[in-house]
C-alpha cells in the first residue's frame, strides 16, 4: 500500500496528490479531481472574459487589436464558451479607442439589421486603411 501511494505521488502533482490522498473509492477520487479542475476552468473563463471586456485598441493598431481579440475568442471557445455573433461584434466595436467614437456611432446608426462580426471587422479594417492613407 505504501509503495502504491509512493508511485502515485511521483506521478501526480503535489496539489493533486494532496487533494486525492484521502480518497479510498474511485468515485470519490474522480469527484475530487473534477472539482479541482472545474474550479480552474471557471477561473480561466473568468480571466478570459475579463481580458475580453478590458481589451482596448491602441491608435493605429487595428491588426494587432483584432488578432488579440480573435485569440481571446478562440481561447473562450476552447473552454466551451461561445459568444453570439452580434454580441461579439458589439463588444468589438465598443472597445475601439476614443478616436473611433464618431465612426462607431455612424456604423450603429446606419445599421438596419443585426451587426455581424465579419462586417464589424471589415469596416474597422477599411476605416483603419482610410485613416492611414491620410498620414
Amino acid at each position: 500500500d505504501r509503495i502504491a501511494h509512493a508511485t502515485i505521488r511521483m506521478q501526480l502533482s503535489e496539489l493533486l496528490y494532496y487533494t486525492v490522498q484521502s480518497c479510498v473509492m474511485a468515485h470519490a477520487l474522480w469527484s475530487a479531481v473534477l472539482s479541482m479542475y472545474e474550479k480552474k476552468a471557471t477561473a480561466t473563463k473568468l480571466y478570459l472574459i475579463w481580458r475580453l471586456y478590458n481589451l482596448r485598441m491602441k491608435e493605429s493598431d487595428s491588426h494587432g487589436y483584432l488578432n488579440a481579440y480573435e485569440t481571446i475568442i478562440a481561447q473562450l471557445s476552447s473552454q466551451g464558451m461561445t459568444i453570439e455573433e452580434e454580441l461579439r461584434a458589439l463588444i468589438l466595436l465598443s472597445s475601439l479607442s476614443s478616436s473611433w467614437e464618431t465612426f462607431v456611432t455612424t456604423i450603429y446608426n446606419a445599421s438596419s439589421t443585426a451587426m455581424t462580426y465579419s462586417s464589424a471587422t471589415g469596416v474597422i479594417l477599411s476605416e483603419d486603411a482610410r485613416r492611414n492613407s491620410f498620414q
